[in-house]
Order: C-alpha cells, then structure tokens, then sequence
C-alpha cells in the first residue's frame, strides 16, 4: 500500500518537473534559493498576467503574504486607542516610540 502511494507519488512529482521545465517563468523562479517546482508553478499560475500589479509590491498583499500598510497603521492605532483608554503612560509612550520607529514621518 505505501509503495503503491510513494510510486504514485514520484509520478506527479517527474510529471510537475517536466512541465516547470518547459515553463521559462517557473525556471526563472526556481533559481530564486528555497523555491522548488510546486512553489515556482503555483506562482506562475496565479500570476498569469503580471500586469495587473502596479508594482512588485503589490503581489505580496494580494496573496494575503504580507499585510498592506493601511493594515499596519490600523493595528497600530487600535493598540494606541486601547493604551488611551487606561493604560499606564509608560506603555502609552512605548506604543507611540515603536510607532515612530516603525513609520518614520517623511518630512525633510
């Protein structure tokens, strides 16, 4: 039985090689370190037409990988709308010191 699924098994993995090989995209991607064919055809076949992204930023959040900014301030400002509620001011004050560390301002 587990012979059976281990035979089975290598045969999709020779049958994903065969296709990532003929893919340009997924070879590319696969020299990127620890990006194997299963990682390397599934972006591909997600990101079908690159274009669609405004820049290569923008394909992290849409995969849900990392959060958008505007998730970062909102977290942020509910953790300071809780803090000012009835938090001590020493906790207040490290909230707004690791919110100012984390989004500097960009003023000159």
């Amino acid at each position: 039985m587990r012979d059976a699924l281990v035979n089975e098994f290598a045969g999709f993995e020779r049958k994903l090689r065969a296709i990532a090989r003929q893919d340009e995209n997924a070879q590319r991607l696969m020299t990127t370190p620890s990006v194997g064919v299963l990682v390397a055809l599934t972006l591909v076949a997600a990101v079908d037409a690159p274009e669609r992204f405004r820049s290569s930023r923008a394909v992290g959040p849409h995969f849900g990988l990392t959060q958008r900014p505007l998730q970062k301030d909102r977290i942020m400002y509910r953790l300071e709308q809780r803090f000012a509620r009835g938090a001590p001011a020493r906790c207040r004050r490290r909230c707004r010191k690791r919110r100012q560390r984390t989004y500097p301002s960009r003023r000159p």
